[in-house]
């Protein structure tokens, strides 16, 4: 499966997963933000692809996913602008909207494992606070560091926020290269003796 199948695929199961997850009763707002944002990552990353093949592309093949995304967003925007409430479609199952815990974005340093979580949780956190491109871009800035920052340090204005994180993604987003982290990661581990006290030094170093 080549990149573009794969983000195909995603954009596929993360439309019906949020499509259940708005249907169900009642409704969590939690979950609605978070498969939202993951919808958007994998709608994003298809769109990319389909710029980058034009004209030979068939937009046919992702013409039926794109569009229900659309409508997902439209729907999900309406319910974060318009309320502090989930509003389903029963007004009966209406769910007040629960405080979350604060969420702590690490340092991104460059690590291709790290990336994915990293771009989730400041997705998360700051791509519904209402604050302005150039707002994220600067706080984007502040939470990278060593080749990252020099990726997007001197970036400037609103419009650049969704262009530093295209940079990032292209350099950063390689499933090849988090794998060849992870494994390497796991090689390093030390070897776990026969006793309690050994296994639980393995997992404090994992």
């Amino acid at each position: 499966m080549d990149q573009f199948e794969y983000w195909k695929s995603s954009l596929e199961e993360s439309t019906a997963a949020l499509g259940v997850t708005l249907a169900a009763d009642p409704v969590d707002q939690h979950q609605v933000i978070e498969n939202f944002d993951i919808m958007m990552i994998n709608y994003e990353a298809v769109i990319k692809f389909e710029a980058v093949r034009r004209p030979e592309f068939d937009y046919a093949t992702i013409l039926p996913v794109v569009c229900k995304a659309r409508q997902l967003k439209a729907h999900v925007d309406r319910l974060i602008t318009t309320s502090e409430v989930c509003i389903p479609e029963s007004p009966q199952s209406i769910t007040p909207r629960r405080k979350l815990p604060k969420l702590i974005i690490p340092s991104f340093t460059g690590k291709f494992a790290d990336y994915p979580s990293f771009k989730k949780v400041f997705k998360l956190k700051h791509d519904h606070s209402g604050a302005t491109g150039a707002e994220k871009l600067v706080h984007l800035q502040n939470n990278v560091s060593g080749e990252p920052k020099l990726l997007i340090g001197k970036l400037t204005a609103d419009e650049n926020y969704e262009i530093a994180f295209l940079a990032l993604d292209a350099k950063y987003n390689k499933p090849d290269q988090i794998l060849s982290e992870l494994h390497a990661a796991i090689d390093a581990l030390p070897v776990a003796k026969d006793s309690t006290e050994s296994l639980k030094n393995v997992y404090a170093t994992s």
